[in-house]
């Protein structure tokens, strides 16, 4: 199985916690 799906899901959760909870 290709971690594309993996590496961008660990990017989005990095984006999230670097943002603010008030952003979502």
């Amino acid at each position: 199985m290709p971690s594309a799906a993996w590496s961008m899901k660990t990017k989005t959760m990095e984006l999230i916690k670097k943002m603010p909870a008030s952003d979502l």
